[in-house]
């Protein structure tokens, strides 16, 4: 029997924490693991974010507050499993003194240390530039969402790195015919990353211009583009996975730079999973989750955006066979069932390997 402290960063509200953690314990401890879990931020945090509103100053204190409080039970467990970091926007140093020498693993699927490396304040960057840099090193395994992560989780010279993909619950995703019209291109995320619909705005106004055409964004309600007709729904747990498996595509546009080569390409999976081909910018994890002519398609120019879309309109057959091959490369390498023998074995590992 493993006793494992598990230091998220959201509670199941965020979408990282939900998919990298939370939907792992169940299977986990059934396997005999005991996990205590201590979230961050409360579920409060992310809709007041998504809102604009300043994040409740009392509730960041008391975040911090039982974050420590968490780390000092850490002598009371075998090891540690880690989301991302333990105490934002402190030094290493301060919060490795915080908390007992307990064997830890840390979990990230995004370029999370680049919000230090690459702040504008120069006294950020000289504090924190090099903070993720000493909780790679110490790590007793590094969990890298993407091969990106994982690259430079190596070149700092971690003791062991292993790669897992975001995974999805397959159960959760049914595979049904869509009705023919209109021809509903998907997209989910939240109002931070719903600037990136910017990249294939043209694109996706042409083919409105066809007509038969509508955009449908999970996560965002009021979003608009001009001249798109555009479908903006609320995002809840309940109706994601019924909401995706409407739709005849996914789509998840990106700008090549460094946080964006950081990503894992969540939403792919998520579309794929539904039985839905994808179409995407060819950054970072994209070019790994998507085959271009059997799962969806790589897009870069607006033609070939256009092109693409395109083509998935009007070929069914073509689309039906593709998100049939979508859903097979889920179960495949991107579902909980494909990785939760690789977790549960670095989790094994780790207080032992340390």
């Amino acid at each position: 029997m493993i006793r494992i402290l598990l230091l998220t960063k959201y509670d199941e509200t965020g979408a990282s924490s939900r998919q990298r953690c939370f939907l792992f314990l169940s299977e986990l401890r059934k396997r005999g693991f005991v996990i205590d879990v201590q979230s961050f931020f409360n579920s409060d945090y992310l809709p007041r974010l998504y809102k604009g509103y300043r994040p409740d100053a009392k509730a960041i204190v008391r975040s911090y507050a039982h974050r420590l409080l968490a780390m000092r039970r850490a002598g009371d467990y075998d090891l540690i499993w880690l989301e991302k970091e333990f105490l934002p926007w402190i030094p290493h140093l301060l919060e490795w003194g915080a908390f007992a020498r307990t064997p830890y693993v840390v979990d990230f699927d995004d370029a999370w240390f680049l919000r230090y490396q690459n702040h504008p304040l120069a006294l950020v960057r000289w504090l924190l530039g090099r903070k993720f840099n000493g909780t790679i090193r110490k790590a007793a395994c590094v969990i890298a969402g993407n091969a990106t992560l994982e690259t430079w989780a190596l070149s700092l010279g971690a003791r062991r790195v292993v790669q897992i993909p975001t995974v999805v619950d397959t159960i959760r995703y049914k595979i049904s015919p869509v009705t023919q019209a209109p021809f509903t291109i998907g997209w989910v995320g939240t109002p931070v990353t719903a600037a990136y619909l910017a990249l294939v705005h043209d694109a996706l106004r042409q083919l409105c211009a066809q007509g038969g055409v509508r955009l449908r964004v999970i996560g965002v309600p009021g979003f608009r583009l001009e001249g798109v007709d555009v479908e903006a729904l609320p995002w809840s747990e309940e109706t994601e996975a019924d909401l995706l498996s409407d739709i005849h595509v996914g789509i998840m546009p990106l700008p090549d730079g460094p946080w964006e080569r950081g990503k894992c390409g969540y939403k792919l999976i998520q579309y794929m999973a539904a039985g839905r081909p994808v179409v995407a910018s060819p950054v970072g994890a994209n070019v790994d989750i998507v085959s271009p002519g059997k799962t969806g398609f790589l897009a870069t120019t607006t033609e070939e955006w256009v092109r693409a879309l395109d083509c998935l309109k009007n070929d069914l057959g073509q689309r039906e066979q593709m998100g049939l091959l979508a859903r097979e490369e889920v179960e495949k390498s991107y579902s909980l069932d494909s990785q939760i023998n690789k977790l549960s074995d670095i989790l094994k590992d780790s207080p032992i390997r340390s």
